[in-house]
This record gives structure tokens, C-alpha cells and sequence, in this order.
């Protein structure tokens, strides 16, 4: 079973580490290797797990230090300006020492939006999932038609029969309609 657990959680395609209490790495998946890796948000020796900037070091290892198995999240501020990394844990043993589990993403031009197949579950056309997916990535209906080739009229009617397909009206209950459907 644990190799199954194991295997599940290298392929998961969510960013993910083990550390003691203290930041010292027990286990990381591909994606988070990639970040610890990289050098640019996380400093990793053999000993410790570090976020890259010192001036939140301690905010980090203050993170770490108050997990509990109640889910605790923080966000890791790049210096750059560009986004950061938003971190979750829970503290998954305390015996012989504090194991903490840490998932995280970013929240920079590297993030990716996964999302379940919500075309299939409203019974959208491909053209209204596009206009679902653009609206849901930010960009407003004159960036869409010129996205798409197609008139300002054309991405309105699109989004009017998107719209009642969710049975929503607005802007913020189309986006409330969907968020269910976020995988990450």
C-alpha cells in the first residue's frame, strides 16, 4: 500500500515536501524538486529547507514550527515581484520528531490553472468552454474575440448561452459556478 500511496503522490502533479519541524528534507515529488532545484524561491542543503529570501526566513520557519493536523497556510512573497508561493501544511507525526507536510503553488506567471472537465458536466459547445476558460484566465470580452477571430456580438451571445447553461447572470456568480471546478 505505501508504494501505491507513493506513486500516487510523485504523478499527483501538486508540489509536494516533507519536512521535520526543523525544515530538514525527508521527501519531495518531482514538481517540488523543481523548485528546490531551481534555486530561486527555496535554498536546500542536506541540512534544512530554507525559502531563499532572508528576510522571511523566520516567517517561514515560524510556518513550519505551528503546524498542527488542522490544515495552516502562508504565503511566500518573491523578492522579484513576481507572485510567490502559496504554502499549506499539516503537521502529519510529532513522535520522534515533528513531520510536517507541505503542498504549494505558485501564484506567479509560472502558475498553471488545472481544471475538471466542466464542459462535459454543463453540456457546454467547445466555442462557450473557450469563453469560459478565457474568462476564468482574466481576459474580457474584446480580448476573447480578438482571441478568437470573431466579433464582440459573437463572444457576448457565446457568454449569454454559457451563462444560462450554468444558470448564473453575473460575472461573480459565473465564478463562483465554476470554482468547484478547480483542481489547482
Amino acid at each position: 500500500m505505501a508504494g501505491l500511496v507513493s506513486s500516487w503522490l510523485l504523478v499527483d502533479g501538486r508540489n509536494r515536501m516533507i519536512l521535520t519541524g526543523a525544515g530538514r528534507l525527508v521527501w519531495s515529488n518531482r514538481g517540488a524538486d523543481r523548485y528546490l532545484n531551481g534555486g530561486v524561491d527555496f535554498h536546500a542543503t542536506r541540512e534544512q529547507v530554507r525559502v531563499a529570501d532572508p528576510h522571511q526566513c523566520a516567517a517561514f520557519d515560524a510556518f513550519l514550527a505551528s503546524a498542527s493536523s488542522e490544515m495552516s497556510a502562508w504565503f511566500y512573497r518573491r523578492p522579484s515581484g513576481e507572485g510567490g508561493l502559496l504554502l499549506r501544511a499539516w503537521r502529519l507525526a510529532t513522535e520522534p520528531e515533528t513531520i510536517v507536510g507541505l503542498v504549494f503553488h505558485s501564484t506567479g506567471p509560472d502558475y498553471v490553472a488545472r481544471w475538471a472537465d466542466f464542459a462535459q458536466a454543463f453540456g457546454l459547445t467547445p466555442a462557450e468552454n473557450r469563453m469560459a476558460t478565457g474568462l476564468l484566465e482574466g481576459h474580457s470580452s474584446d480580448e476573447l474575440a480578438a482571441m478568437s477571430n470573431v466579433g464582440i456580438g459573437t463572444v457576448r451571445t457565446h457568454i449569454k448561452r454559457l451563462y444560462g447553461k450554468l444558470g448564473v447572470s453575473t460575472r461573480g456568480e459565473f465564478f463562483r459556478a465554476l470554482a468547484p471546478f478547480r483542481l489547482s
